[in-house]
């Protein structure tokens, strides 16, 4: 089945809120994140609780165990939801953490991905594939940031690889480029590729994820794994996209959005709100859109 794309902006109305403290400001420690905007692939909220050594204990339904480095070697993420209509729904996720010498991230596995679904007579459908590499880090130097990051997803269907250009500090550059494989009775019929660049300026507000990337040593990935240690102002974001097989295959700019990044700044220089407002054209439908963060 062929996948489909569909960039769909949010409005979001908001006013001005008061700047007041939160655990982030107090001792900068994140506790939560709410996003304006929803998602029925992902969840944008999460919540982040701490241990008694004041290690993250889980974010959102995933939980984080440490080895002996101090350091997360694994995490384990469970969902049981029982519906109305008699069907109930289990999800388990286990994944493997891989540190270098140098306390940096360069693997994570994915050891378990279990996916059971029973129906109200009993029936039951499974997925449980084999283990895969979910992301590998790449570095030079004795930067903390990757230079690199891949992707590898459903027996190496998608691949996508991310290109960093940074200061050691601060994403300047990030390209991203997803490969999607087609195939028709075991055959590659299509490959499609999409592509996208972001180019970050920055102001002077400190990132509000940064001191979580700096505790964890590296994100969920619904966070991006990585962080800049400022917080960005300003971006701007084209994607492209290419497919072989189809149409004769062509490159095609598809959207590209401009985003001005406010803060309502608390006295220790931590953010309580992140306003986003965006500017996008999508295949020639202009238009602007705004979303905010709640920290």
């Amino acid at each position: 089945m062929r996948k489909r794309f569909l960039v769909i902006p949010f409005i979001v109305l908001f006013g001005c809120k008061d700047v007041s403290d939160n655990d982030l400001s107090k001792n900068g420690l994140l506790s939560s994140v709410h996003h304006s905007q929803t998602n029925i692939l992902q969840n944008l909220d999460y919540a982040i609780v701490y241990d008694a050594e004041g290690n993250v204990h889980s974010i959102n339904d995933t939980v984080y165990i440490y080895g002996s480095n101090g350091k997360i070697s694994s995490s384990r993420f469970s969902y049981n939801e029982d519906k109305a209509d008699g069907y109930s729904y289990e999800k388990e996720i286990l994944k493997s953490y891989k540190w270098d010498a140098h306390n940096r991230i360069v693997e994570i596995k994915v050891d378990k991905s279990l996916q059971r679904s029973t129906s109200p007579e009993g029936g039951v459908l499974e997925s449980n594939p084999s283990p895969y590499v979910e992301a590998y880090f790449y570095y030079t130097a004795s930067n903390h940031l990757p230079d690199s990051i891949g992707n590898e997803e459903f027996n190496n269907k998608i691949v996508t690889n991310k290109i960093f250009v940074h200061n050691g500090a601060n994403i300047l550059k990030e390209e991203t480029v997803s490969e999607y494989y087609h195939y028709s009775n075991a055959n590659m019929v299509a490959k499609r590729y999409i592509s996208q660049n972001k180019e970050f300026q920055y102001g002077n507000s400190k990132n509000y994820l940064y001191p979580l990337f700096v505790k964890m040593g590296v994100l969920p990935r619904g966070l991006g794994y990585i962080i800049s240690k400022d917080a960005p102002s300003y971006y701007e974001s084209s994607q492209y996209f290419y497919e072989s097989g189809f149409n004769g295959g062509e490159m095609k700019e598809v959207y590209r959005e401009q985003v001005e990044i406010l803060y309502n700044i608390t006295s220790n220089g931590y953010p309580s709100r992140v306003n986003n407002n965006v500017k996008f054209n999508q295949k020639g439908m202009t238009g602007t859109y705004s979303y905010y963060l709640n920290l």
